[in-house]
């Protein structure tokens, strides 16, 4: 049995564990306590080009985490990021990356369990939450002064697939709302199949849990009731954009699109996409998406 060794932790080689309740709030005090002694320092953060981004530099942050539905009374979508480099300023103008699209900040809190206090400034290393922000996506990149993009945020492909369909026909327009805000969250991967279009979404997750989230939250934060229809698949790989050709057809696989337009493969088993590879060698598929 080895002890903690604060070298291996900040070289990401080991993780301390801690024991306590948040159901009961204890322990959460040690907790917070116990980041504030071994955390390290903000560090600049590499670009997608691989250069630092000295946490001197300009203002700069990452998207890491959407949620819909924070305040019920006005259900919106609130972009919780990391502030990377500089210092932020409530009412600072920036950019977001991904568009080129200017962005005021005329609001932003910072979140501790069920609190949210608002945040005149914030510097690199700080969390903040920027409330009825529909237009962002996770691993979006906003900066001002020098641009920048980080890396994505990239996620396993799912191994798990089911047609949802909307119980109640008149409330067709909750359960699209539904799809797309819990989709650009993460907690389901939602696709369609171009050739049978959004009459017929596929939830795609890497376990039971996911559906059984989503399920909840449809029906508690949307009002809608939906059904699953499981699906013969159980492997997929991302069809990487660096492709020149659309992807050659196979027994048995299913080409599924997403909204922020990854296009997935997905087999029934393990071994008809090793085969695929077998019969594909030039296609480069990517196991992370």
């Amino acid at each position: 049995m080895g002890g903690f060794d604060e070298e291996q932790f900040l070289a990401g080689n080991l993780t301390p564990v801690l024991f306590g309740s948040a159901a009961r709030a204890f322990g959460v005090d040690h907790l917070v306590r116990a980041l504030q002694e071994l955390a390290p320092s903000p560090a600049p953060r590499l670009d997608q080009d691989g250069a630092p981004r000295p946490v001197e530099d300009a203002f700069s942050a990452q998207v890491f985490k959407l949620q819909a539905n924070i305040d019920q009374r006005h259900r919106d979508v609130a972009a919780f990021m990391r502030v990377n480099s500089g210092g932020f300023t409530r009412g600072d103008k920036v950019t977001v990356t991904r568009t080129g699209r200017p962005l005021v900040v005329s609001r932003a809190v910072e979140p501790f369990g069920q609190e949210r206090d608002t945040v005149e400034e914030a510097w690199p290393g700080d969390v903040i939450v920027l409330p009825g922000s529909r237009d962002l996506r996770i691993g979006d990149t906003l900066h001002a002064g020098r641009s920048v993009q980080f890396p994505r945020i990239t996620t396993f492909a799912p191994s798990q697939f089911r047609e949802v369909s909307n119980r109640d026909i008149a409330r067709r327009k909750q359960f699209q709302q539904g799809l797309q805000q819990l989709g650009d969250e993460g907690v389901v991967q939602v696709y369609v199949d171009p050739k049978v279009g959004m009459q017929r979404p596929v939830c795609a997750a890497v376990g039971q849990l996911q559906y059984e989230v989503f399920e909840h939250r449809m029906r508690e934060e949307f009002g809608v009731q939906i059904g699953y229809s499981q699906l013969p698949l159980a492997v997929s790989v991302a069809y990487s954009r660096e492709n020149e050709v659309a992807p050659p057809r196979a027994g048995g696989m299913r080409i599924l699109e997403s909204t922020q337009g990854v296009v997935l493969l997905a087999f029934g088993s393990d071994w008809a996409l090793e085969n695929y590879r077998k019969d594909h060698p030039e296609l480069v598929l990517e196991d992370i998406l």
